[in-house]
């Protein structure tokens, strides 16, 4: 058991996040999408349910909710794709 605190782990996940980084699968990049306010959360088009035609969030019902497109969103990605297993 360690303690993510500890010294010793913190520098172990900077020294991880750091050749990730190096190798270029930790890159900014931005996000478009659905985004309910009272939620939170971010919701994809398939995500979102529709009632009488309307898109609503998923979670609290609100119509207003997952009508809220957010415009690119700076962020920080990890590609991932290099580390799946697909046996």
């Amino acid at each position: 058991f360690i303690r993510t605190t500890d010294e010793r782990h913190e520098k172990v996940v900077q020294k991880i996040f750091r050749q990730f980084y190096e190798q270029g699968d930790i890159y900014k990049g931005s996000y478009e999408g659905l985004y309910c306010t009272p939620c939170e959360a971010f919701w994809t088009p398939t995500q979102v349910v529709e009632k009488d035609g309307v898109k609503c969030c998923p979670d609290c019902g609100r119509s207003d909710a997952a009508a809220s497109p957010v415009p690119g969103l700076e962020s920080c990605t990890a590609g991932s794709a290099d580390y799946v297993n697909v046996d």
